[in-house]
């Protein structure tokens, strides 16, 4: 089993019900565009974890089925999939989806050697001669002198700004910082802040977002979506889970970076700055946040989810940090139930939390944004 950094949730339908490499036994009437676009591989993979450490095994080889399908060069889902086969000892499987994994990327031989997921297997002729053919080809990479790694590096980012609507330099604003999910990007997101007059209390919410600065980061790692490159704040085709892993910490440290920047340009109020995140986005503004909490007056998750590699020593440190909740009880991309367990977490270690739950699917809100935005106010 690979361990990762995981942030990631299920669907309302049941997975996989759509024969997408069949497409003439589809009934278009049926499909739903969220069975098509709104599962985020990320809280899938935390579910599918979830299953794991309590050894339900095939229910977590659903979720990382679920996983590849919309992810199909993940190579840590498709390596704890054959794990999940290793384990029930479905050795056609586990061989199966292993030999996926190295073809996508996955190179840890050493990993797969000791790895006691594949010890129902391990004796099987089939699993035998696969390892031994990746050995023979890890010998052929070393012979040419090939290796592939990953390394920290100093990058260009960029980031949307949004002046207070009074601005004057002589004074001082307070800052929302907001991170964007999966496939997002500044430029997309800036309709939240800058053109809300469709929204049902467009007047409360342009005048109170007047007051602030605000800063809408691009993620750094680009991830083609389709029609348009997205950006993701975790290396998606990451060769193993700790690359993908340390991709995400090192957002973190990505969003930190910026915020020295602003604080060194702009006059901003540092008592006042405060960290918004939607799905993904969510679970980097609690790695972020609550790895700071010095740094920030509160935190906000839309739609998020507080991921369970986050320590108790952790959460402990920054206990004095606001927190602010929004969630749909309906949402199938990152289902309530982790906004919830969030929740209940961060309320049994003590923090001044506040959930807001309502009736519809993987969204920000306007009338919880609208809650959040007094939430920061302290009405």
């Amino acid at each position: 089993m690979i361990k990762r950094a995981a942030f990631l949730l299920c669907l309302a339908v049941p997975l996989l019900a759509i024969d997408w490499a069949n497409p003439a036994s589809m009934d278009p009437t049926s499909v739903e565009p969220a069975d098509v676009f709104t599962a985020n591989p990320d809280s899938l993979h935390m579910l599918a974890r979830e299953a794991y450490n309590k050894k339900n095994y095939m229910e977590a080889a659903r979720y990382y089925l679920a996983v590849a399908h919309y992810q199909p060069d993940n190579v840590t889902a498709i390596y704890n999939l054959a794990c999940c086969y290793g384990l029930v000892g479905d050795e056609k499987r586990a061989v199966a989806f292993l030999n996926a994994a190295w073809e996508r990327g996955f190179s840890d031989l050493e990993h797969i050697r000791k790895d006691p997921d594949f010890k129902k297997v391990r004796k099987a002729e089939a699993f035998k001669e696969l390892v031994a053919r990746f050995e023979e080809e890890t010998k052929e990479e070393v012979e040419a002198g090939i290796e592939s790694f990953s390394f920290r590096t100093q990058t260009i980012q960029l980031a949307s700004l949004i002046y207070p609507a009074d601005y004057d330099s002589t004074r001082s604003y307070p800052l929302l910082v907001f991170l964007h999910g999966r496939g997002g990007s500044a430029q997309n997101s800036l309709h939240l802040f800058a053109d809300v007059e469709g929204l049902e209390q467009s007047e409360e919410i342009a005048a109170k977002l007047s007051s602030y600065f605000i800063c809408v980061p691009d993620a750094p790692y680009p991830l083609d979506i389709g029609v348009e490159v997205g950006h993701s704040w975790v290396i998606e085709a990451a060769p193993d889970g700790e690359t993908r892993r340390l991709s995400f910490e090192r957002s973190a440290d990505l969003v930190m970076d910026m915020l020295d920047e602003l604080l060194a340009r702009y006059p901003i109020d540092t008592t006042k700055v405060y960290l918004l995140g939607f799905s993904q986005g969510a679970g980097l503004t609690y790695m972020a946040g609550l790895a700071h909490p010095d740094r920030f007056a509160g935190i906000a998750s839309f739609g998020g989810w507080l991921d369970d590699k986050l320590t108790d020593e952790v959460l402990e440190q920054a206990e004095d940090l606001q927190v602010f909740i929004a969630h749909g009880t309906k949402d199938r991309s990152v289902p309530y139930k982790l906004g919830k367990k969030a929740y209940k977490r961060l309320e049994k270690h003590g923090y001044d939390v506040t959930l807001e739950d309502f009736e519809g699917g993987h969204f920000i809100h306007p009338e919880k944004f609208l809650a959040m935005l007094e939430w920061m106010e302290g009405e």
